[in-house]
C-alpha cells in the first residue's frame, strides 16, 4: 500500500518561519529564537500514538517532527508559557523523553543529550514501569513556576505537542561517535540498535533490489557480521521504523526479522531469540505455509 503525505506549508508571519500543515487540528506556535515549530494539540493519546502524528509532520529539508525535545532553560520557559496559553493552565502534555525498555535510561526522542531536566519534587519515581514523561501546568503546584515534568505510564492518554525545524534541526546532523561503539556511517541510531533500509525509492532501480526473504536476510548480514533483518523487541522500535517508511513513502512493505521454524510452526526472530514482542494485523498469522514476516 502507497502512503501519500502532504507537503503543503503556509506562512505563520511575514519573514519569519514557514512551518508546515500539521496533521489534525492544532495550535501552532513559533519559538523564533530556533525557527522551531511548535504544535500543540488539545485531543488525548498515548505516547506512542502522539509520537506516529508528530512524525507525519514534513520540513522542507525531508525531515518530519517529533515530540517536543526541552534542552535549555530559556525553551522550557517559553514552552511553558505557550502550554498555559493553548491549551490551559491544568493541562498535561507529553514531551519527548521516555525509556524505550524496562531497564533502559530515558532519553529523547531526538536522540541529544540530558543536558536539561526540571522534575516535579520526587520524580521520576517509575523506572521500569512509568516510561514517558508529561509536563504539568498546574499553577497551585508549590514551585511550579516554569512547568514540571513527571514519568507516568506511556498507554496513559493525555495531550501532546509536537515540534518541527522545517529548515533543518540546529544541531549537529550527525552524532560524534565514539571510535569504539555507535553506528556505522549511513546508519540510523534509536535506542541502542543501529537500522539501514537499503532500498529508499520507488523507481525501476529501486525495484530490482527488492529480495525474498532468504535474500534480504543474506543481504544485512553481508552490511556487517552482527547485522539481521530488523529485530523489533517493544512498540517504541516499532513507531520508529515505520515512521522511517512513512517518511521514505515507500511502495514496497518491508521484511522484519521474524520468522516460524518449519519443525514447530513457533515464530522466532532471525538471531533465534524468542518473540519478546508482537503487532499482528487482526486475524493474523492465519497461513501456515506462510513462515516468514
Amino acid at each position: 500500500m502507497k502512503l501519500f503525505s502532504s507537503f503543503l506549508f503556509n506562512s505563520a508571519l511575514a519573514g519569519q518561519t514557514s512551518c508546515p500543515d500539521p496533521i489534525g487540528s492544532s495550535k501552532l506556535s513559533i519559538y523564533t529564537r530556533e525557527n522551531r515549530c511548535v504544535y500543540f494539540y488539545d485531543q488525548r493519546k498515548n505516547f506512542i500514538d502522539a509520537e506516529n502524528d508528530c512524525a507525519q509532520i514534513f520540513g522542507e529539508a525531508g525531515n518530519f517532527g517529533k515530540l517536543v525535545t526541552i534542552h535549555h532553560e530559556g525553551f522550557q520557559e517559553w514552552f511553558y508559557e505557550e502550554q498555559k496559553k493553548q491549551l490551559g493552565t491544568w493541562s498535561s502534555i507529553w514531551i519527548g523523553l521516555r525509556a524505550v525498555c524496562d531497564t533502559c535510561p530515558l532519553e529523547w526522542v531526538d536522540n541529544q543529550p540530558m543536558q536539561y531536566e526540571n522534575w516535579q519534587n520526587g520524580e521520576p519515581n517509575g523506572p521500569g514501569v512509568e516510561n514517558c514523561v508529561e509536563q504539568h501546568a498546574f499553577n497551585e503546584w508549590p514551585g511550579d513556576n516554569n512547568g514540571l515534568w513527571n514519568d507516568i505510564y506511556c498507554s496513559s492518554e493525555i495531550n501532546y505537542a509536537c515540534q518541527i525545524f522545517p529548515a533543518g534541526t540546529p544541531e549537529p546532523p550527525e552524532k560524534n561517535w565514539p571510535t569504539k561503539g555507535g553506528c556505522p556511517k549511513g546508519w540510523l541510531q534509536f535506542a541502542g540498535a543501529c537500522y539501514l533500509i537499503p532500498v529508499t525509492g520507488n523507481g525501476a532501480a529501486e525495484g530490482l533490489q527488492l529480495k525474498n526473504f532468504v535474500g534480504a536476510e543474506n543481504d544485512c548480514k553481508s552490511r556487517s557480521p552482527d547485522a539481521h533483518l530488523a529485530i523489533i523487541t517493544n512498540q517504541f522500535h516499532k513507531a520508529f521504523l515505520a515512521s522511517q517508511f512513512y517518511r521514505l513513502n515507500l511502495w514496497s512493505t518491508p521484511y522484519i526479522g521474524v520468522h516460524a521454524e518449519p519443525e514447530n510452526g513457533e515464530f522466532y526472530y532471525v538471531d533465534r531469540d524468542p518473540l519478546v514482542y508482537s503487532n499482528w494485523k487482526a486475524k493474523n498469522p492465519n497461513m501456515p505455509d506462510s513462515k516468514c514476516y
